[in-house]
């Protein structure tokens, strides 16, 4: 299960953060990020089926010709694996108090698994 992926609220995630079948949870932090603000699709229910469809179209056609810049932060585009959810949690507020992205969704699952 991933608490966030690079994907996550439309694209404007630095971090893909789940449990590891390896043991522990890996957060994998961003090395770029897009240019520009990305077509919506999250505001938008499912059950829209149609006007989905179209959001995400919209967004695959931006996200296929966006620019992108490189994320100059301390540890972008490094990988780290903690062995508990707190770990996790406390890497991810560190990294969020650096500037990455970070969902406090991502943070807070995590924190309720305590």
């Amino acid at each position: 299960m991933s608490y966030c992926r690079f994907s996550s609220d439309d694209y404007g995630c630095d971090a893909y953060v789940y449990e590891d079948t390896f043991g522990g949870f890996t957060i994998h932090l961003a090395g770029r990020r897009y240019l520009g603000d990305v077509p919506k699709t999250s505001t938008i229910e499912l059950k829209n089926t149609n006007e989905f469809l179209a959001a995400q179209r919209k967004q695959m056609i931006f996200l296929n010709t966006a620019e992108t810049e490189k994320i100059t932060l301390e540890y972008a585009g490094q990988t780290f694996n903690t062995s508990t959810a707190k770990e996790c949690a406390e890497g991810l507020i560190r990294f969020k108090s650096l500037g990455y992205k970070i969902p406090q969704y991502a943070i807070d699952s995590l924190l309720s698994e305590l």
